[in-house]
């Protein structure tokens, strides 16, 4: 896990958030370690957790797991980790001699009229029959912007995201997604998905590249926002702003200007 992460973000594995929708944001840099930090905080925290795969294979994620002192595999064996495997639902969808794609979690790829709905559904389902129906159970969805890719519409993945968020929330459980947001492309669905998703946060998680270029000792800056929970207004004073740097097993947060790496 991130220690120096979790303490700016005043979680540990006692102390674990409830009931937050975490949007983590990257622009020109890969921000899906922060994903396996997540995964590992929820696991380590005893907490029962269910991974929508939309961009990376379950096995990636019990290799790297394994690196951060985790069975990940023990755990989704054990009913802890609820895995739902976006990639193949959205394969077996799209593949033209699939004849029950009408009928598919995420039969919207290939029908407009329908939503996102269904895959609450089928996540739902899925966490039922493990047992999770009172449990406060986080759902983390690794990159929806896949969504996007797919030919969603920032509505209907927004929807989804709402739907999520009123059924893992409201049993304590937290929602935890990635979102794309490159500022250099003429990208506006996922733009607009990730501008939208700041209004509905309660933390946010941005990962930039150095403005000044490549360091082999500061890896990007990373800009941390909690939003107020009592009038839902982003609070200025809360945001923070570090550069960083990834090692196998960890994330070091430096003081803008305080490394010599980018003085």
């Amino acid at each position: 896990m991130f220690n120096d992460l979790n303490e700016v973000l005043q979680f540990d594995v006692n102390n674990l958030p409830q009931g937050e929708v975490i949007t983590i944001a990257d622009s020109n840099i890969d921000a899906n370690f922060l994903i396996h930090h997540f995964i590992s905080l929820y696991v380590k925290g005893r907490s029962k957790v269910c991974l929508l795969c939309l961009s990376q294979t379950f096995s990636h994620y019990c290799s790297v797991a394994h690196k951060l002192g985790i069975n990940l595999m023990k755990a989704r064996d054990d009913g802890q980790v609820t895995v739902i495997d976006g990639l193949q639902l959205s394969q077996e969808t799209i593949r033209p001699a699939n004849q029950n794609s009408e009928t598919s979690p995420l039969a919207c790829i290939r029908n407009s009229k329908l939503d996102l709905q269904s895959l609450l559904v089928h996540i739902t389902t899925r966490l039922s029959k493990s047992g999770c129906d009172n449990s406060p159970v986080t759902l983390i969805i690794d990159d929806v912007s896949v969504l996007i890719s797919l030919g969603l519409s920032v509505n209907t993945v927004l929807d989804f995201i709402h739907y999520c968020q009123v059924w893992f929330c409201g049993k304590n459980g937290c929602v935890v997604l990635l979102v794309h947001d490159d500022k250099d492309t003429l990208d506006e669905s996922n733009q607009q998905l990730h501008t939208l998703m700041l209004h509905r946060s309660t933390h946010s998680i941005e990962c930039h590249p150095l403005p000044t270029g490549y360091s082999k000792d500061v890896h990007g800056q990373i800009n941390i926002m909690r939003r107020e929970l009592d009038d839902g207004r982003p609070n200025r004073n809360a945001s923070r702003q570090f550069h960083y740097k990834i090692t196998d097993k960890t994330m070091r947060l430096f003081a803008v200007g305080t490394s010599s790496a980018v003085l």
